[in-house]
């Protein structure tokens, strides 16, 4: 069974942002500065996110908090994930 969150943009900017612990205006500054290369998707004219690149935001934000760069905690955090941080998911 595939459950459609997991793998399917299905989340908005502002829930991964509240999820986060952070506003969407911070969430979208730190896309803004690089992180779009690990996750969102702009879909008709929203941005979305799956629930795999939901958790990749809430732990480079928890990275953030400790010191890490906003880009070094993406990078970070999606290679925890599984994802290859060199390259842009599909």
């Amino acid at each position: 069974m595939r459950l459609k969150f997991i793998h399917d943009p299905v989340f908005t900017a502002e829930e991964v942002a509240t999820v986060a612990g952070i506003t969407e205006n911070q969430l979208r500054i730190y896309l803004t500065r690089g992180a779009n290369a690990f996750v969102g998707m702009k879909k008709g004219g929203r941005l979305l996110f799956t629930a795999n690149e939901a958790f990749v935001v809430v732990l480079a934000v928890a990275l953030s908090a400790y010191g890490f760069s906003i880009d070094s905690a993406f990078n970070l955090s999606s290679g925890i994930n599984g994802r290859d941080a060199d390259c842009c998911p599909a």
